[in-house]
């Protein structure tokens, strides 16, 4: 609440109610739930053996675009290639069945 006052003769005086808007801004980076995701493949399958997702956070507003994930594979190798990722979901699996023999050389 905010208050005027004039102090002259009676002291007149009028209040108001202040409500403050905050806008979020996009100060905060997204961070890994777990610091290492690990996963095991059967050579020759489309599938691991148990479904693989990273699952990051973000502190900033939630529903805004500032905490809006999205996922990528950003370093790509023989050991990656094969992978792709559901850039809103995190999921992870092979793009084509992986031969281990293949891939080990």
């Amino acid at each position: 609440t905010i208050e005027a006052r004039d102090d002259r003769g009676q002291g007149n005086r009028n209040t108001v109610q202040l409500i403050l808007n905050i806008d979020d801004v996009n100060d905060n980076p997204p961070k890994f739930v777990l610091s290492n995701y690990e996963a095991r493949l059967t050579e020759n399958k489309l599938d691991f053996d148990a479904p693989l997702t990273v699952e990051a956070r973000d502190l900033d507003l939630n529903g805004t675009l500032n905490s809006e994930i999205h996922y990528s594979i950003v370093e790509w190798d023989a050991s990656v290639a094969n992978f792709t990722i559901d850039s809103m979901s995190g999921f992870i699996k092979p793009a084509s069945p992986i031969d281990f023999e293949t891939l080990a050389r």
